[in-house]
């Protein structure tokens, strides 16, 4: 038996010795400089083979389920065909790593492609559609009476949040005007977007962030401010969950095939501003609900004149209330959106919802800008689906 030298001796004693110490003071570093979240972020992401977040997360982070009950399949279009993507539609499908791609027309599907290893009842997360689906439920609450008014100050619910959010209202957080000091586009590891998805209390994170004032006058897109809007609904809930509320007042009246996964912090609180987890079919429903002002199989789910404030333009022309707003040549469309590329757009004039999901955006679309991506990638599946739609209608002449 070959003998340890007493050199490699000396140094696995100074390794199981020192160990310990490095370990313990490279956390002291993170708890000191309040970075926490890079822990979390490292036993949810990196262990698991990603560099952040992914539409496939739902597997690391806690979730509460969104449950289902008595499924309402779509009916399928007349003219439906899994064959009728254009060769640059489907490229760029391709190329971007997609997961899913659907056409629903007059109420029908038109047309869905799923793209390997996805399939039809595959969960992907949300990202910020979740944004828009809070809003709805914070208009539900506002039907049931648990909310007095749009334009209800967040203090009234979130009194820890007096003497510097003054004036901020429950209609300036959806419509990202609360004046809240934030910055959204960095995803490296110390930014605030990256602490809030990954803090261990994302309320805390939340209603740490500053405001300047003058809520109402400008534009700045912040995941925080509709975190502290889904923290006013739950105070308003009064002990009631999220993902409860949202499958008694949308998921299950809307027949979802499937059960939804609401991702949460290390304490329970739902990521309302950004991660909830289902099918292309299921996401497709909302669109479909907000194009028919509420009302889902005759019965209305949420009154038509929240649902039109929505989606009416704020102060800037493309955004309204957690919906964005665009426009073709030919057409006006509002489209829900979230990271990588997580689209629901519609298109009332043709009546049409088009969903698109996949794992990044693609190379040709790499900009960063809201109102961007809104007239370029958004745009493409919209021309795209309306001459697949104008293709399906002509082989009926």
């Amino acid at each position: 038996m070959k003998l340890i030298s007493a050199t490699n001796l000396i140094r696995l004693l100074l390794i199981v010795t020192l160990a310990p110490i490095f370990i313990v003071s490279v956390w002291w570093a993170i708890h000191a400089s309040g970075n926490e979240h890079l822990v979390r972020s490292f036993q949810i992401s990196t262990l698991r083979g990603y560099l952040g977040p992914h539409i496939n997360d739902h597997h690391s982070f806690d979730t509460r389920p969104i449950a289902a009950r008595g499924g309402q399949p779509w009916p399928k279009h007349t003219q439906y065909n899994q064959e009728n993507l254009s060769p640059e539609l489907r490229r760029v499908l391709t190329e971007s790593k997609s997961s899913a791609y659907l056409v629903i027309k007059d109420g029908e599907i038109l047309t869905e492609h799923y793209f390997h290893p996805y399939g039809r009842l595959s969960k992907t997360n949300s990202f910020s559609i979740a944004k828009t689906i809070n809003t709805l439920l914070v208009g539900a609450a506002i039907d049931d009476g648990l909310i007095e008014s749009f334009d209800t100050p967040v203090t009234h619910y979130v009194p820890e949040l007096n003497g510097y959010a003054e004036g901020v209202t429950l209609a300036n957080l959806s419509a990202m005007t609360s004046g809240m000091i934030w910055q959204e586009v960095s995803l490296s590891p110390l930014s605030q977007i990256m602490r809030l998805l990954y803090g261990y209390d994302v309320d805390s994170v939340a209603m740490q962030q500053p405001f300047y004032g003058n809520p109402g006058s400008k534009f700045n897109y912040s995941s925080a401010s509709t975190q502290l809007l889904g923290l006013a609904l739950k105070r308003a809930l009064n002990g009631r969950l999220l993902s409860d509320y949202l499958s008694e007042k949308f998921w299950q009246p809307m027949g979802m095939n499937d059960s939804g996964l609401w991702h949460t912090d290390a304490n329970g609180n739902e990521l309302v501003f950004c991660c909830i987890s289902t099918n292309a079919r299921n996401y497709a429903k909302f669109g479909q609900l907000l194009m028919q002002q509420g009302i889902w199989q005759e019965k209305t789910l949420i009154f038509s004149d929240f649902v039109k404030r929505m989606l009416a333009e704020n102060i800037e022309p493309y955004y309204g209330h957690s919906v964005w707003r665009g426009k073709t040549e030919a057409v006006e469309y509002s489209a829900l959106m979230g990271h990588f590329g997580q689209y629901v757009i519609m298109v009332p004039s043709e009546n049409m919802v088009i969903v698109r999901l996949g794992e990044k955006r693609h190379p040709d679309f790499m900009i960063n800008s809201g109102p961007d991506i809104l007239e370029t990638e958004v745009r493409f599946y919209v021309e795209a689906s309306m001459a697949i739609v104008s293709m399906s209608l002509a082989s009926l002449d």
